[in-house]
């Protein structure tokens, strides 16, 4: 399993081309899911009804769809970097595809309920009338204050179990650094990997948290935590990235070659 180069654009340090068998899995697991979330709806009988499905489900299928591509993205990143087939990976990498699977719908009705509680409080009727008339989500006020704290609350558990187990894979990585034979750089990297995911991991207890305090009509309002993923990440990526060069710098010096030592022209005899 031979280090390549860095590639221009990575973040990372890519040690394999080829997918392995637990990455050919994992997509067509993953690949499953982003069907259901974007299909898990009957199929239109006229153009009223397609408008009306649109409008109700346009916006939060995108949103659970980035979502889901983003914890694919978060995937595919550890096993191009490190490719592990060992039991403990397949354990945790199952335990992961489970909560993907598991939350496919959960996250589609997440997202349709936030997004009835948007078009409640800018007063979009017709986003509501939409919602109820093709059965996306029976949209009440009162639903939505007393559903708010159930739907958090599986939201945040599924959130901190997710990135949880993304760090749990980079740290096992790190404690395979034997085996996989890494570099400076590539210490650093997983190190980097482990603690990005920890972050989340914080900013979910977080969310959690300020739910368990708030009254149960604002549990929504827990959401507002996340808020926190941008700048936190941000800053993260940016001190990342500026270590991340000095290493590659440090090392592309190290494998330079030394310039050849020139001898001075011997002095010309005196006769």
């Amino acid at each position: 399993m031979a280090t390549r180069p860095p590639v221009t654009g990575l973040a990372y340090t890519m040690r394999r081309d080829e997918p392995t068998r637990i990455e050919g899995f994992s997509d067509a697991v993953f690949g499953f899911s982003l069907t259901l979330l974007a299909f898990s709806l009957e199929v239109p009988s006229s153009v009223e009804e397609l408008r009306t499905l649109a409008v109700a489900q346009l916006v939060p299928t995108l949103a659970a769809f980035a979502l889901m591509c983003w914890i694919w993205a978060e995937h595919n990143s550890f096993f191009r970097q490190f490719g592990l087939q060992d039991g403990t990976t397949i354990v945790l990498n199952s335990a992961l595809l489970f909560l993907v699977v598991f939350y496919t719908y959960p996250l589609k009705f997440m997202a349709v309920f936030l997004w009835g509680l948007i078009a409640s409080g800018a007063g979009w009727t017709g986003v509501l009338s939409a919602l109820n008339s093709s059965g996306s989500l029976s949209f009440a006020a009162a639903d939505a204050r007393t559903g708010a704290t159930s739907l958090m609350l599986i939201y945040h558990l599924g959130f901190i179990a997710l990135f949880g187990i993304f760090a749990l894979l980079y740290r096992h990585a790190l404690r395979q650094h034997g085996v996989l034979l890494l570099d400076e750089v590539e210490l650093f990297e997983a190190r980097a990997g482990q603690r990005v995911h920890f972050i989340s991991v914080a900013i979910g207890t977080g969310a959690l948290l300020f739910m368990l305090v708030l009254p149960e009509r604002f549990a929504g309002l827990s959401g507002i935590v996340y808020m926190l993923m941008g700048p936190a990440h941000g800053i993260h990526g940016a001190r990342y990235g500026r270590a991340r060069a000095k290493l590659l710098a440090a090392r592309q010096a190290a494998l330079r070659p030394e310039p050849a030592e020139t001898s001075a022209p011997a002095a010309p005899a005196i006769t």
